[in-house]
Parts: structure tokens; C-alpha cells; sequence
């Protein structure tokens, strides 16, 4: 909490954001060969990071304005990871607003920002980011909350130890209040230090390395696997990165040539990390077709369901776009 009155301390602030500014511009000047840059932001840096980003409300002459600049033109920040992040509380101080954002990042490189928001399930000051400040259809900024679930200490891990024993079970059957109190026991005991437990997790670890790397899994390898597996799917198209196989594309093909000018669409998004996109039709016959492009606009999947299966698909289609848009 000191630290927070500190940075939103006006003249305090202004020095904490050119401090930060100045050793970038070092960081550049001692490597002039990196051209990447990848920020890792913790607690009240979070929030530090947010507002030089974002904010509109700093004098000409502030620091923010050369971060923004040396990210977007000596180096090229690629991605962020962010972990115990209280945004969304200091957003109701800082008010940042959506559009904000956008201009910032029309102004951005047009690769895409990747954005990763890592929460403890004990983290009390944790929150997400991409739903909660309904910013996840911003362009170029893949905004991806990753939560962890690791025991802050060992008090923490003695109560949901406790609360795993048979007969504290039964009785959590019995008395619902017994299950609820024990699970507000372990979320108070593991709270403090829940907050800092990142730097020793090594789920965090890799969650950071992936985003670093941009080596997570795909969001249209998951989506073409669900579609997969929906029941009475008729495979048309299935085309594989790694080995390029084509399964029955006369199929997919023919009905290209012959149904796809008449079809009526039903859903048509794109996938929030850039991977690809859905698009789903129904025929003559109200069948729905889906179909799932990558990011050059090659088909990587297509097929299709009976009327029987139609509102089946048609669900999941629903969740994807919920889950993945």
C-alpha cells in the first residue's frame, strides 16, 4: 500500500516512471544488438506498467511517452507477462479507458502483443484482465489469464489437507458450512503469502518461458481437436501443420465449389491469439457446415453434423466463440 500512495503521488510518480524510462534507454544502449524486448511485471509494477502504456493524462513532458517510444521504435516489446496484478482495482483510480488502449495499440506495431496475466487461486489482490476490463477483442493484443493453484505455504497445505480427510468429507456432505469454511481457511492462510509465491512457482516459471518464447498451444490446434471430437461430425477437410495431410479434400472442395455461394453463415469470429479463425453455415437443409482457417486464410478443417447433431455443434461452436474470441 505505501508503494501504491508513492507511484500515484504526482511528482513521485513523474520520477518513478523516468527512472524506469532511463534504464530501458541503458538496457538499449548496452545491447544495440537485441531487437526484442519482454517485460515481466509483478504487484504494484503491474499497475507502474499500465499507466505508462495506457494513461492519457500526463504532461507532455513525461517519461511515459519516451517508454512508449522505445518500445515501439528502438526495440520491439513482444511480450508481457503479469503476475498478481491488482489492474483492475487501481483502474478505478487510474481510469483507463478501452479506447485508450486501442489508439495505443493502433498506434503499435501491428504483430501482435502477447499478454499473459498470472493469478494464485490464494492471491486476494489478484484479478483477470482480458474479461474483467472487457478488452479481449482489442486488435493485436492477445490477452491470455493463466491461473495456478499451488499451495502458498504449509499452513495452507495443512488445511486442505484437513479438509481431505475422510470424515471431515462426510461431514462437509452433511453440513455444507464445514466445506465453505475450510475453504475460506485455506484462501486467509495462504493469502500473504500467496502474493509472492510466483517467484518460486515453477508452473509461473513456464508460463513465462511460453509467452516469452510464444511456444503455448495454439487456440486453432484446440478448437480443430473439438470439432474433432463432437458427435456425428463428418470429416471433409483435415490439414495438419506438422505433416500437411489432406483427408477426402475432394469433399471439402466440392462442396466449396458448389454450396459455399449459397449457404447461409452463422458465426464468422476470429481466435483472440491470432491463430486463425471459425466460420460456421448452415445448407439448404439447415446443416451446419463449420469450417476453421488459419491466420493465412487456408482451410485446416472443415466438416459437418446431421440434424440430429446440429444443435450439438451448434453449442459448442457457442462455447468456442465464448471462450476463444
Amino acid at each position: 500500500m505505501g508503494d501504491a500512495f508513492t507511484y500515484l503521488n504526482i511528482e513521485r510518480g513523474a520520477k518513478i516512471r523516468e527512472t524506469i524510462t532511463l534504464h530501458l534507454n541503458e538496457l538499449i544502449q548496452d545491447y544495440p544488438d537485441e531487437n526484442e524486448l519482454h517485460i515481466v511485471a509483478h504487484s504494484m509494477g503491474t499497475v507502474i506498467l499500465w499507466d505508462m502504456l495506457f494513461s492519457d493524462k500526463f504532461s507532455s513532458g513525461d517519461s511515459a511517452f519516451m517508454f512508449r517510444d522505445l518500445i515501439n521504435g528502438r526495440v520491439k516489446l513482444k511480450s508481457i507477462t503479469t503476475m498478481g496484478s491488482p489492474i483492475l482495482l487501481f483502474n478505478m483510480i487510474l481510469d483507463i479507458k478501452k479506447h485508450q488502449i486501442h489508439d495505443f495499440m493502433s498506434d503499435f506495431t501491428q504483430q501482435n502483443l502477447r499478454w499473459t496475466n498470472i493469478i494464485h487461486a490464494s492471491d486476494l489482490i489478484a484479478y483477470p484482465l482480458g474479461a474483467s476490463l472487457k478488452i479481449n477483442n482489442v486488435p493485436n493484443l492477445l490477452i491470455n489469464d493463466k491461473f495456478i493453484s499451488t499451495s502458498a505455504n504449509d499452513l495452507e497445505t495443512t488445511v486442505r489437507a484437513v479438509a481431505a480427510f475422510p470424515a471431515v468429507e462426510a461431514a462437509s456432505k452433511m453440513n455444507a458450512n464445514i466445506n465453505q469454511v475450510l475453504y475460506m481457511a485455506s484462501l486467509a492462510s495462504g493469502a500473504a503469502d500467496a502474493h509472492i509465491n510466483y517467484w518460486h512457482c515453477p508452473q509461473t516459471a513456464k508460463i513465462i518461458v511460453d509467452n516469452i518464447l510464444g511456444s503455448e498451444e495454439k487456440i486453432i490446434n484446440v478448437v480443430i481437436e473439438r470439432l474433432k471430437r463432437v458427435s456425428g461430425m463428418t470429416i471433409l477437410l483435415v490439414e495438419n501443420e506438422d505433416s500437411a495431410q489432406t483427408v477426402d479434400s475432394k469433399s471439402a472442395n466440392y462442396w466449396d465449389m458448389y454450396f459455399g455461394n449459397i449457404d447461409k453463415l452463422r458465426e464468422s469470429f476470429e481466435f483472440c491469439d491470432g491463430s486463425g479463425k471459425l466460420r460456421m453455415r448452415d445448407n439448404l437443409a439447415q446443416i451446419p457446415h463449420v469450417s476453421v482457417y488459419n491466420s493465412q486464410g487456408n482451410c485446416q478443417f472443415k466438416g459437418y453434423v446431421g440434424l440430429i447433431h446440429a444443435n450439438g455443434l451448434r453449442k459448442e461452436v457457442e462455447d468456442i466463440k465464448q471462450k476463444y474470441y
